[in-house]
């Protein structure tokens, strides 16, 4: 299982928890060597993904916050295996991010606004 992100780190969910250059160029070549392919034939599918990012006077834990659970549960259950959601902290700033990607744009835009929604209910 295969993400990217804007910034452009690469993340193998099943292999390392964050991005990192040499192990993606060792997973495309085993890819395509998997596949009998050459670089210029792979391809893949470019999901929407929408960021909110949203001012907060506390970093509560979520486990702190049942209604921010049980927003990003409803979201994960909507997206199903084809999306993800990840709601974090800054390390920097105080803000949580509320970032959803997901096959459908619509559906994207939705789920960000409404878990960010009560980011900002519980939170700001």
């Amino acid at each position: 299982m295969l993400g990217g992100e804007p910034s452009g780190h690469v993340l193998f969910f099943d292999a390392a928890p964050a991005g990192d250059g040499m192990l993606t160029a060792l997973r495309l070549l085993d890819v395509l060597a998997e596949r009998g392919q050459k670089l210029s034939q792979a391809s893949f599918a470019k999901f929407p993904q929408v960021l909110i990012n949203v001012r907060v006077a506390k970093k509560s834990s979520i486990e702190e916050v049942p209604a921010l659970r049980t927003a990003i549960a409803d979201a994960e259950k909507q997206l199903g295996a084809d999306g993800r959601i990840l709601v974090r902290y800054s390390g920097t700033e105080p803000l949580r991010r509320v970032m959803v990607e997901g096959p459908r744009e619509d559906l994207v835009k939705r789920l960000a606004t409404s878990v960010a929604d009560v980011v900002k209910k519980e939170l700001a």
